[in-house]
């Protein structure tokens, strides 16, 4: 693959997921969809990982921008060949859980993390990742996935889309949620956004997971899984 050049389709593999018992009635279900490669810098991350448009999702935490965690982490000596910008800081952080089946929406970064814990972590995701070095810097490969929400009665619902990684020869590091997008569905039938995700090193196959939970509650709508396989990080 040629570094900073998006390939364009790769391949389409969607998965339908499955909505909660008591919330069923809410959503069909989630589909999955690789549609392209880029490196992280390609990837346009919408500001503050908000959807874009006039609409407002009102009564939802966003992170601020002038908040000391995700600044100290993009200028952390660590980061410092990754030319992280801060929306790209904050789409590699972890989100906040309860439990590990409980996300949390709340801000993430105005929590008790040390910008030195946070900047020590995304170093750490970081040299896990498939990337190229261009002059100084160094750009991580990643995946552009397109999530496609089947809705019912969702219209008008502020909704995150949170993301994480599994597999045999993954490392914990990937096992907690991050913001993938924020949804907010303005018909019955549905939305879809594009998030990315990193293509890891190593030639074996991880799975993406995806939520997509409530961002007023962090309860789960619905979720559904995407095979990753290591033929198609070699395309």
């Amino acid at each position: 693959m040629s570094a900073g050049i998006a390939t364009g389709m790769i391949a389409v593999v969607g998965l339908s997921g499955c909505s909660s018992p008591d919330r069923a009635q809410d959503a069909t279900g989630v589909d999955l969809a690789l549609t392209g490669e880029s490196t992280l810098h390609e990837f346009d991350f919408p500001v503050r990982n908000a959807f874009d448009g006039p609409r407002e999702i009102r009564d939802v935490p966003l992170p601020d921008p002038l908040a000391a965690t995700p600044s100290a982490a993009v200028y952390d000596q660590r980061l410092e060949p990754y030319r992280l910008t801060k929306e790209e800081a904050m789409a590699l952080s972890p989100m906040p859980t309860v439990t590990a089946h409980d996300i949390s929406p709340m801000d993430p970064y105005d929590r008790a993390i040390a910008a030195g814990a946070l900047a020590s972590h995304l170093a750490a995701v970081l040299r896990e990742v498939d990337a190229v070095e261009v002059n100084d810097s160094v750009d991580p490969f990643g995946y552009t996935v397109t999530v496609d929400v089947a809705a019912d009665v969702l219209a008008g619902v502020p909704m995150l889309v949170t993301w994480s990684l599994s597999g045999e020869d993954v490392s914990a590091h990937w096992d907690a949620s991050r913001l993938g997008a924020r949804l907010q569905p303005t018909t019955d039938d549905g939305a879809s956004v594009d998030i990315w995700i990193p293509n890891l090193r190593g030639d074996g196959d991880y799975t993406l997971d995806v939520d997509v939970v409530g961002a007023s509650d962090g309860v789960a709508v619905a979720g559904a899984s995407l095979l990753v396989e290591a033929a198609a990080s070699a395309e």
